[in-house]
């Protein structure tokens, strides 16, 4: 059972934004907490992070939130799927990932850089 709670009049993506600093310091430590314990995102993109609404363009963001978690997974055993869009230039991928390759802590810290630089 996945329960979702509507969180948009809230936080927005930061789509269309571009990646600041703070945000992408933010994105970075959850990120490693993630993969401290063993998980990976496998989905890092301007839709799966949201901001507050009323802090997007702040620099003093309060709380982030990374979400889409359909590939998410342990480390070194989940896979991305097999009709993952490559090649894409909204979509940026490291150049080694492949339809049904292992998903791997260092490809969502190289996605985060992507999206930043």
């Amino acid at each position: 059972m996945v329960v979702m709670d509507d969180v948009l009049q809230q936080f927005c993506t930061i789509k269309d934004r571009q990646l600041k600093e703070n945000v992408y310091k933010a994105v970075e430590k959850a990120l490693a907490l993630l993969h401290a314990d063993g998980y990976v995102h496998g989905d890092v993109c301007e839709t799966s992070i949201i901001v507050k609404r009323d802090r997007v363009d702040s620099e003093d963001l309060g709380d982030i939130i990374l979400v889409d978690f359909d590939w998410a997974g342990k480390k070194n055993t989940v896979r991305y799927p097999s009709n993952i869009m490559l090649g894409h230039p909204e979509l940026p991928r490291p150049e080694d990932v492949d339809h049904g390759s292992l998903i791997y802590s260092a490809y969502d810290n190289k996605i985060l850089e992507l999206l930043y630089t």
